[in-house]
């Protein structure tokens, strides 16, 4: 049963390693700023879209399904062009890291409830944008 499907527009951005800094004898941790604007702004465009459609946070198993589109550079030559899919970095599993981390606790209560993941890195067609396809189905 489909929970939620959704086309996030914004450029994926892969989670970034946390940041240290000292204080004295004191060392802490931060999130960098780009992941952390990249987060909120996917937090902000699917808690419109739950409150607009009425959906509540989903509780029990789930299966989620990530599509991340990329711009597509205009250094391809026509045979780079015929090629859909995304080789170079981020790592798709950094892009799964950060999409988890902007939905936790509003489309799902944690990241642990996600049994089975797909995740694909592609180049945008000429005519889509660049995103992340969010498709996400209960479990039983």
């Amino acid at each position: 049963m489909i929970y939620l499907e959704l086309f996030i527009p914004v450029i994926p951005i892969a989670k970034g390693r946390p940041k240290f800094f000292r204080r004295g004898n004191f060392v802490g941790t931060y999130t960098p700023t780009r992941t952390r604007s990249y987060e909120a702004e996917i937090k902000d465009i699917i808690e419109r879209h739950m409150l607009q459609n009425n959906i509540k946070t989903a509780i029990g198993p789930l299966s989620m399904s990530l599509v991340f589109y990329f711009p597509r550079p205009k250094s391809h030559t026509k045979k780079m062009r015929m090629c859909m899919h995304h080789t170079v970095a981020p790592d798709v599993d950094n892009l799964c890291k950060s999409a988890f981390d902007a939905l936790n606790g509003i489309v799902f209560a944690d990241d642990k409830q996600i049994c089975m993941l797909a995740a694909a890195k592609r180049y945008c067609q000429d005519t889509q944008r660049p995103g992340v396809m969010l498709r996400l189905e209960k479990l039983k």
